[in-house]
């Protein structure tokens, strides 16, 4: 695949994920996906993916995420995105809080035989968990 089609397809997977459809996880995922991210303590799987978004699309249903910047170079594509949503549900063992927060995302995807093979995402939990209130923000 080019490097625009390696384009393509990532904001076609940010456009899936706007549409909570875990499902594209299945198309559009290599079978040996892994997915490396500092809010999850071990590196994600396929399926476990999969299940990670599907509750996210619970907790946080109005979730969307914007591509900011994309570049990308062999088969690497690399993307700072911003994250939107409010909490209604139970997140990660964290009760719904009914807070908006806006954080931003680096993402550095690997393509191969167009799907997305490999992903390492750099979250802004900090300032996630600040503007949902369950740690204390700057000077408080």
């Amino acid at each position: 695949m080019s490097i625009e089609d390696n384009k393509a397809l990532m904001r076609r997977w940010h456009d899936e994920m706007n549409r909570h459809n875990a499902g594209a996880c299945d198309e559009l995922l290599a079978d040996d996906y892994v997915e490396h991210n500092n809010m999850s303590p071990q590196p994600l799987n396929k399926a476990a993916a999969k299940e990670l978004l599907a509750s996210l699309f619970v907790a946080i249903p109005d979730m969307h995420r914007e591509i900011v910047e994309q570049v990308a170079e062999g088969d690497r594509v690399v993307e700072r995105l911003r994250y939107t949503g409010t909490q209604r549900g139970e997140m990660m063992r964290i009760p719904a809080t009914g807070r908006s927060a806006s954080f931003e995302t680096v993402m550095i995807s690997r393509i191969k035989d167009g799907k997305i093979a490999e992903i390492y995402a750099l979250l802004d939990s900090m300032s996630f968990m600040q503007q949902l209130g369950v740690i204390p923000g700057p000077g408080a």
